[in-house]
C-alpha cells in the first residue's frame, strides 16, 4: 500500500510547537499596539504642527492689524492726548485736596440762633478752625448756642469762653469751632 497524501497538515509532533504559534499571536499583538501608537503619534505631531502654522499666522495677521492701526493714530496727536490725560489726572488730584472753606458759612448760616450775632471771624486753614468775638441777647441764648453747636456732627470740637456781662444786658463771648475735614472738602 502506498501512502496518502493528504493536504491537511498533521498535527506537528515537535514539542513546542504550540508554545512557537502563541509566541507569534502576542508577537502580532504588540506589533498592531506599536503600530497604532507609531500612528497617534504621527497624528499628534502633525496636529501641533499645523497648529503652530495657524497660530504663526495669527501672530503675523494681528501683527500687521497693530502697524495699520498704529499707522492711522498720528504721532503729534497722540502726544497730545496724553498731555490732556496727565493734566486732567492733574487737575483731579488738586480737587480732591482743595478745600471749601465756604461751607463754613453754610454751616453758620444753618446752626446760629437768631439771639447771637457775631461781630469778628478768623479762619486757621491748617487746623480748619473758627475763631470768632460774638454778642448773645442773654444767657440763655449763649446755653443755646453752645447745645447748637456741641450736637452738630460736622464739628470735632465747639470751645465758649471769655464770657463777660456787658451794661446793655448782652454777653460777649469768643467760639472756637474746629470742623470735621469732611466739610470743609470740595465737591463739585
Amino acid at each position: 500500500m502506498s501512502p496518502t497524501i493528504s493536504f491537511i497538515p498533521k498535527k506537528s509532533s515537535v514539542p513546542g510547537a504550540e508554545t512557537s504559534k502563541e509566541y507569534r499571536k502576542s508577537t502580532d499583538i504588540v506589533v498592531a499596539i506599536s503600530g497604532i501608537i507609531f500612528f497617534g503619534a504621527i497624528v499628534v505631531a502633525s496636529g501641533f504642527y499645523f497648529y503652530e502654522r495657524y497660530l504663526t499666522q495669527q501672530i503675523d495677521e494681528l501683527s500687521s492689524t497693530l502697524s495699520h492701526v498704529e499707522g492711522e493714530f498720528e504721532a503729534p496727536l497722540v502726544e497730545e492726548l496724553v498731555r490732556i490725560s496727565k493734566s486732567i489726572d492733574s487737575l483731579k488730584l488738586m480737587l480732591a485736596s482743595h478745600k471749601s472753606p465756604s461751607r463754613v458759612f453754610d454751616f453758620l448760616e444753618q446752626n446760629t440762633i437768631p439771639e447771637v450775632a457775631f461781630k469778628s471771624f478768623s479762619f486757621i486753614d491748617g487746623d480748619a478752625a473758627v475763631s470768632m468775638d460774638a454778642i448773645a441777647k442773654s444767657y440763655t441764648a449763649l446755653s443755646q448756642q453752645s447745645m447748637v453747636f456741641g450736637e452738630s456732627s460736622l464739628l470735632k470740637e465747639s470751645k465758649i469762653s471769655g464770657i463777660s456781662l456787658q451794661d446793655s444786658g448782652e454777653i460777649n463771648f469768643k467760639v472756637r469751632l474746629i470742623f470735621n475735614p469732611s466739610l470743609l472738602q470740595y465737591r463739585p
